[in-house]
């Protein structure tokens, strides 16, 4: 694939986009990044950065694109448009042959995972055949993630795709989509587009990853007009691993991936070597190539000396009629560890009603080791930007 930088601009502002709010403790929503451009300069008017930042976001950037092993860092200190870091970002994948990405952290401290270029090309080739009707790509998504930069960035580099981004910060789509965009989103977009119910124009598709999206989420798009959604399996370490167009069926593997039982193994393209990851899920398959995710391996913890899953305890309460959605996490702040609940209550629901009415549901559902100790009543669930509950274990 020939690496053109026009393509990546969308990754580099995305992740100073993310970079700058993390770092000012504000909403993505406040920089608008959607109005940069390739000629926007870092430091600029249009995008204000103080020295400190500066160093901060050329350091994440030459840390994504190999730039510090090149020793071309200092580079994106004395270039500054985005263009400019964008060819560098090219320039670096294209002499390291890899790419960089760092997991979300919603179990931990992020890390950084390096992919090589031959893989992810790999698996745009299988996914180039899977969207062989798209006509624009239209992102609800941030770029500089491995599910963003696969979709919006190689996908239409790889196919010469045109790419709407107006919505990968709001989560919202265009008001101009039409038959043959494709929609890259996760299952949070997809509930806030239920929520608004705006029909879906014939012959729009949508692609959904990073949790796992309930079959009822989707067939409330397709009562939207949605064509059909199709759903990826993976993780930042793996990248893609498999996919389906029916929620209610397994996924089947990318032919390049092969279950030997206990791992995975992936078959790189080029010299033909075999690469053994262990995934973090438990996985079960139903023959060679088809299987279906069952939950986390280290999604146990320890109350009062027993095992609990909170997501497991997170589902059951999510199944209250008093509750929307929940999440639930271990709380170890206190002298025993027990579990903290974080609930948005159904339209109409009286807090102090809800949380008595909760707790004696409780008491005779849960086993007392499941029972939250602590119950939050919250309108909305805290995600990170790709979707995932951050730092929690959630229900929808």
């Amino acid at each position: 694939m020939e690496l053109d930088h026009n393509f990546l601009q969308p990754a580099i502002c995305s992740l100073i986009a993310e970079e700058l709010a993390e770092l000012r403790g504000i909403s993505l929503l406040d920089l608008d990044a959607t109005r940069w451009d390739g000629e926007t300069v870092i430091g600029s008017d249009a995008l204000p950065v103080d020295s400190i930042e500066l160093v901060s976001l050329a350091t994440n950037c030459a840390e994504r694109f190999g730039l510090q092993d090149m020793g071309a860092g200092d580079y994106l200190l004395r270039h500054r448009r985005i263009i400019d870091w964008a060819d560098l970002a090219a320039t670096g994948m294209r002499e390291t042959g890899t790419v960089t990405f760092r997991t979300s952290g919603t179990t931990g401290q992020p890390k950084r995972v390096t992919h090589r270029l031959e893989d992810l090309e790999q698996e745009i080739a299988v996914l180039a055949d899977l969207l062989a009707d798209a006509r624009r790509i239209v992102s609800l998504v941030p770029a500089h993630h491995i599910y963003g930069f696969l979709f919006t960035v190689l996908l239409p580099m790889h196919r010469n795709l045109p790419l709407s981004r107006a919505g990968s910060i709001s989560g919202m789509p265009p008001a101009d989509l039409q038959a043959g965009d494709w929609l890259i989103g996760f299952p949070l977009r997809w509930r806030q587009m239920s929520r608004l119910g705006r029909p879906l124009p014939a012959g729009v598709s949508a692609v959904t990853s990073t949790s796992p999206c309930p079959p009822e989420l989707i067939r409330d798009m397709t009562a939207l007009g949605l064509e059909r959604m199709l759903s990826i399996y993976g993780s930042t370490e793996t990248a893609g691993v498999g996919f389906r167009f029916n929620a209610d069926e397994p996924y089947t593997l990318f032919d390049y991936w092969r279950w030997d039982g206990h791992a995975l193994e992936r078959r790189r393209p080029v010299s033909g070597a075999t690469v053994r990851i262990e995934p973090e899920d438990i996985l079960e398959f139903s023959d060679d190539r088809r299987f279906r995710p069952t939950g986390r391996k280290d999604a146990v913890v320890q109350v009062a000396g027993r095992n609990v899953r909170p997501a497991h305890v997170a589902t059951r309460i999510a199944g209250h009629p008093l509750v929307e959605r929940c999440s639930v996490q271990l709380d170890d702040g206190g002298e025993e560890p027990r579990l903290s609940a974080a609930i948005v209550l159904a339209a109409g629901t009286e807090e102090t009603a809800a949380e008595a009415a909760l707790r004696d549901w409780a008491g005779n559902e849960l086993a007392s080791a499941e029972r939250p100790a602590r119950w939050r009543f919250v309108n909305e669930l805290h995600f990170t930007t790709t979707g995932k509950p951050h730092g929690w274990e959630a229900s929808t």
